[in-house]
């Protein structure tokens, strides 16, 4: 997590005592799933010091996901077959939001997980990956 505090690039200072990642009680876990980070718990570095905040100290929101892909090819006759094939991916239409990684190792072109801490939205989630999927597919050999 990075912070630029004038033309110094520093990591921010975590406040003792504070717990970093925010904590949700009760029916409130839509509010944590936006506000991933807890900004009460960092201040800025004073310029011309460092932060205490390691590299990748902090993890985003962990990620499950579900793809299944079914396929019978059917004899119509000696010469010609069907093949019928359904796939879900995400089948159990688990949100797994963006954390501040790509999938699989791309470049992700969406954003990511805030943080900026003079940014209202620091340590917010900003998007989700994809919902469930399904798709269906008919294939005739011959």
């Amino acid at each position: 997590m990075r912070y630029r505090v004038g033309l110094v690039n520093g990591r921010l200072m975590v406040v003792l005592g504070a717990r970093p990642v925010a904590l949700a009680s009760g029916g409130d876990a839509g509010r944590r799933a936006r506000q991933w980070i807890n900004p009460a718990a960092f201040v800025p570095n004073p310029t011309g010091t460092f932060g205490d905040v390691g590299r990748n100290s902090l993890r985003g929101p962990g990620t499950v996901n579900v793809d299944v892909a079914l396929s019978r090819i059917f004899g119509i006759t000696e010469r010609f077959r069907l093949e019928a094939r359904a796939e879900a991916f995400n089948i159990i239409n688990h949100a797994n939001f963006v954390g501040g990684i790509s999938p699989a190792g791309t470049v992700a072109s969406f954003a990511t997980m805030n943080t900026n801490l003079s940014s209202s939205a620091f340590g917010q989630v900003q998007s989700a990956f994809d919902p469930r999927t399904l798709q269906f597919a008919l294939k005739v050999y011959f």
